[in-house]
């Protein structure tokens, strides 16, 4: 069995032959020295207690402390501005660091403003309100510098309308307004910019920022809009260093698409994890298991066994432990608080065997992803994965192995979210080891390389920890035999074929 970021390759019992399918967890005879997740307590307790895990959050919440990614943003918010592309998995905290990192400015710009040292944070997220629209996402902009300016500028009292009057912006276009409001919000923030005294420099967050590929599929103003906004990101980074840029997403085919647009060179790519184990069962036992509110509970959370059983679904994926905790709370068992996340990893991946069925997926208005695959196809997709070191597997090797239309079905696979993409980039913080995030940011086992050649493809694994634990699951009930699904593919094409020619001939 290849080493694995989790999973599992017990036998395991079904509930219920024509009911919903979902492997047993915790089932009698199973051998749990088989399970990943081998930390014990008293290892995570190394440095549990320390005050720097647990740092306050907006609203009074704690912030479990991932040191070393917030670190890595810093520091390279204290080098010249760029365009940076973060990417990760969904669910694995991107969000969550960014709006810390927006907190933690917030929380000391008084002090660090008097000292000329001020870095403001503005965050914007598309998922917050429709941005598939120019003027809405001018108005986000704005909104997201007007505490900025009053602050940074109350010296000189120059605000908005101020700005408006020095620029001078024309009228607005007929049929073109949206472009306009955006093209003036800019050449304000680039003014406030411009006047800006301190050194360090401003960091502006566009989170989900895939969502803006729906621009490129509405009108030609849209369309304008978004050539002049990517631009005008290029021109406040890398022209004239008045800022950072930072581009969230959990799309790892948006490097491409922005490559597209802007042309080689204008970005750098970063990308972030789950947390390794031991930080995983720190976050588990600080930050989660204290609000089940049943000292027995928690006490039993806390054991290296139910440890084992946990990490083995959920890995280091920080949103499934939050839901296992929330679950396990509320069905007083940690078993029970598990079933739902593997009964909908589950369902996912056997959607992968009725692509038919399936809802086209909208990028923008008017663009849908279509399934454009085969239940044999994704059958191997699985296969392939279990069987790869680490579960992540070279996009370019997956493809071949999906035969003749391999580039179409893979790309399909990704865009409907079957499938996590990695591009090779360096990783904040450090990974579970075999994870896909460890593969793709590797730069080789030869210390004075620089690129090891095995390691600068881009790779697919799965979407979640949960849903590779339930390939594994799947596989051990012999849903996803390639030969079997191949034959009913065949099967099935032959009798419509047959039908089909029955059908010409009656006419």
């Amino acid at each position: 069995m290849p080493t694995l970021l989790c999973g599992s390759g017990r036998s395991v019992s079904i509930l219920g032959q024509g009911s919903r399918r979902c492997p047993s967890l915790g089932s009698e005879g199973v051998n749990i020295a088989k399970w990943p997740g081998g930390l014990t307590s008293k290892e995570a307790q190394e440095t549990q207690g320390a005050p720097e895990l647990l740092v306050k959050a907006r609203g009074g919440q704690a912030f479990f402390n991932r040191k070393s990614e917030m670190s890595g943003l810093r520091t390279r918010f204290r080098t010249l501005p760029r365009i940076w592309l973060l990417t990760g998995p969904t669910n694995s905290g991107k969000s969550t660091i960014l709006q810390q990192l927006q907190y933690d400015s917030e929380d000391q710009s008084d002090k660090q403003d008097r000292e000329g040292k001020a870095q403001p944070i503005m965050y914007l997220d598309m998922r917050a309100q429709d941005m598939l629209a120019a003027e809405r996402f001018a108005s986000a902009l704005e909104a997201a510098f007007t505490p900025f300016s009053e602050q940074t500028l109350r010296g000189v009292k120059l605000v908005f309308n101020t700005v408006w009057k020095a620029i001078k912006p024309m009228a607005p276009t007929p049929g073109h307004e949206g472009v306009d409001k955006l093209n003036q919000t800019m050449a304000t923030v680039e003014g406030f910019l411009k006047k800006r005294s301190s050194r360090q420099r401003p960091v502006i967050v566009v989170d989900s920022a895939h969502l803006l590929q729906g621009w490129s599929s509405e009108s030609e103003e849209e369309r304008l809009a978004l050539s002049s906004l990517l631009h005008w990101c290029v021109r406040i980074t890398k022209q004239q260093q008045l800022a950072h840029v930072v581009l969230s997403t959990a799309d790892g085919l948006l490097c491409y698409w922005l490559e597209q647009e802007l042309g080689r060179g204008h970005m750098r790519k970063l990308q972030i994890g789950d947390l390794p184990e031991k930080e995983a069962r720190q976050f588990f036992e600080l930050a989660l298991l204290p609000k089940v509110g049943d000292a027995e509970l928690e006490q039993k959370g806390r054991s290296d066994e139910v440890w084992k059983m946990v990490y083995s679904v959920c890995g280091g994926r920080i949103h499934n432990l939050q839901q296992c905790v929330a679950d396990a709370a509320a069905e007083n068992c940690f078993k029970r608080g598990l079933q739902g996340i593997v009964m909908d990893a589950v369902m996912d991946v056997r959607a992968g065997l009725q692509p038919v069925t399936m809802v086209s997926k909208n990028i923008g208005r008017n663009t849908n992803v279509k399934p454009d695959w085969s239940p044999a196809q994704w059958a191997k997709v699985v296969k392939t994965l279990l069987e790869a070191d680490g579960c992540a597997v070279p996009a370019l090797e997956m493809e071949k192995v999906l035969g003749e239309n391999g580039p179409t079905a893979l790309y399909s696979m990704v865009r409907m979210e079957m499938l996590h993409y990695c591009t090779p980039c360096p990783l904040l913080g450090s990974a579970p080891e075999g994870s896909g995030a460890a593969v793709s940011s590797s730069l080789g086992q030869d210390e004075h390389a620089i690129v090891d050649r095995d390691n600068v493809d881009a790779v697919v694994t799965a979407i979640s920890p949960a849903h590779l634990y339930a390939m594994w699951q799947l596989r051990e009930m012999g849903v996803l035999e390639v030969e079997d699904l191949e034959h009913q593919h065949d099967s099935g094409r032959e009798q419509h074929e047959s039908q089909g020619s029955a059908n010409g001939s009656e006419e």
